[in-house]
């Protein structure tokens, strides 16, 4: 009696998986097809340092762990390259805005100019006695601007090159180290973030410093200039962004964004728009009134719009370069480092 019992148990367990396995083969593709995410499942892959986003192609570049720089392109992975640069271990980059070329800070000091189309050997623009920590190409693409870090007892030096004739213009110096730096739209001012938080304002003709804006309790953090080059958006340690209005040269307003460090910021193309990460989060904010458009729960450490304007490219810790469509923030392609 009990073996027939057992039996007629078993009997039906079997019918009933194979009645709900379409249900079940229904339910698991119903949630592969609404699912935003590639089908790939990245894990301990090698992390990304810095990412620059072209505006000529919208190929990204991209630094990873060991200073090596790779170039590829979201919508087609396979044509990604890795730049030979022997011996150098990139630091900084960053391209520029008129053409197909890179802006390369290294870590022994050197500043390359790379340029990709056509692709020519770099060629060497400035050389510093310790490690390049910012670099930036002006607007018109033909100045370069680059910061080493302090050596020893000597000061941080900030220096502008003419990039046609590897000349450098102007030499300024910090005492802190430079984090970030930016020309303005118009290419007069070079603005620099340094290692206590405060915001240099340089004059990129003479290297005189024109302005500087402390900014207590924000510490060290990323910074974004507006496209009309008015605005300067800077991220604190405490999850915070301050506005400076560069015009009238003091900051106007700040607020809490998340309870995370920022670790990156910038304005769409039509300044609308402020991008915001940190290490657990991607939010996209109104660039008037500050509001929450969207937000993701992962991890940036890096973020640019395209060249269009119409997407959002992010590098995280996990080695992934995401692309995001806009305004909603969902990711449409996703490309991944090497695994570690």
């Amino acid at each position: 009696m009990l073996g027939l019992m057992r039996d007629l148990f078993v009997g039906l367990l079997l019918l009933g998986l194979l009645m709900a396995s379409p249900w079940l083969a229904e339910q698991v593709a119903r949630q592969n097809s609404e699912s935003d995410l590639p089908e790939t499942t990245i894990v301990s892959c090698e992390p990304y340092f810095d990412l620059t986003v072209s505006r000529k192609n919208g190929q990204f570049a991209a630094v990873g762990m060991h200073g090596q720089v790779t170039i590829g392109r979201m919508d087609d992975p396979a044509a990604e390259l890795e730049l030979d640069l022997p011996g150098r271990h990139v630091m900084s980059l960053q391209f520029s805005p008129r053409e197909f070329s890179l802006l390369l800070g290294c870590l022994d000091g050197t500043v390359l100019w790379q340029p990709l189309e056509p692709f020519e050997e770099p060629h060497p623009l400035a050389a510093f006695s310790s490690g390049v920590s910012a670099v930036s190409v002006s607007a018109d693409g033909r100045l370069a601007a680059m910061a080493c870090s302090p050596f020893e007892d000597e000061p941080a030096h900030i220096s502008i090159v003419e990039i046609s004739s590897a000349v450098a213009r102007v030499q300024s110096v910090s005492e802190r180290l430079i984090v970030w730096l930016s020309f303005t739209g118009d290419g007069r001012e070079l603005l620099c973030r340094d290692s206590f938080g405060s915001v240099l304002m340089i004059d990129a003709a003479s290297g005189k410093l024109l302005r500087k804006v402390d900014l207590p309790g924000l510490g060290t953090g990323p910074a974004a200039l507006s496209p009309s080059g008015r605005w300067l958006a800077v991220g604190g340690v405490q999850g915070q962004v301050a506005m400076i209005d560069l015009r009238q040269r003091r900051v106007i307003s700040q607020w809490p964004v998340s309870s995370m460090p920022i670790s990156s910021l910038e304005f769409s193309l039509r300044g609308t728009m402020l991008a915001c990460g940190t290490r657990d989060q991607l939010m996209l904010l109104n660039g008037r009134d500050h509001k929450m458009v969207a937000e993701q729960a992962t991890g940036v450490n890096q973020l640019h719009f395209s060249g269009n304007g119409k997407k959002l490219i992010t590098s995280g810790h996990d080695g992934t370069i995401r692309r995001w469509s806009l305004p909603n923030l969902i990711e449409e392609q996703r490309v991944a480092s090497e695994p570690l």
